[in-house]
């Protein structure tokens, strides 16, 4: 009888506790704030070489010429899955002016979660591994978005998520003024 009742009480604890780091992670991501990034963290961004989820090498400034928005991300955020949708929308507009680096951000999802959504899902964004730079940048939050100006350089980061229309004004701003 005591063990059944300590069993339950794990596998209620176990369960729960998924969530309860969601909402401590989601709490950081709710606030908007834009970051100021140490010249270190913006040269470890502009030199950070990625791997995307078939092995191939990527960095950000391989795009010059186009904005960039480095989005630091996880498979069970809701705001980083609703900035997905938003990001889709504006890659459709300006497909010449942007790209969107969806980098994983390492903080639970395991690589099988990552590319099982990739798989699922149909978003036009380069998906990579960015556990490495999130861990260099110490990133608490999520989604965490760096934008990198046509010449490749970091301009600033951004916790949070400002809601469909915030995210797609402040995306639009970006590429009529980087």
């Amino acid at each position: 009888m005591q063990w059944s009742e300590n069993n339950l009480f794990m596998n209620i604890i176990l369960k729960l506790f998924p969530v309860y780091i969601f909402m401590i992670l989601g709490l950081s991501a709710c606030s908007i704030s834009p970051e100021e990034l140490s010249q270190q963290q913006k040269r470890s961004i502009e030199n950070f070489e990625f791997s995307d989820w078939n092995g191939n090498s990527i960095a950000v400034t391989d795009f010059k010429g186009k904005v960039v928005i480095l989005d630091f991300w996880e498979t069970w955020c809701g705001p980083c899955l609703s900035a997905f949708t938003v990001f889709n929308r504006v890659q459709n507009e300006f497909p010449e002016d942007i790209i969107f680096i969806a980098a994983t951000a390492g903080f639970q999802d395991t690589a099988d979660d990552a590319r099982r959504f990739i798989e699922e899902t149909e978003y036009p964004f380069l998906f990579v591994d960015g556990s490495g730079l999130s861990d260099d940048l110490n990133i608490s939050g999520i989604p965490y978005k760096v934008m990198i100006n046509r010449d490749g350089e970091v301009e600033h980061a951004q916790v949070g998520f400002r809601g469909h229309e915030g995210e797609y004004e402040t995306l639009v701003g970006y590429i009529e003024n980087m």
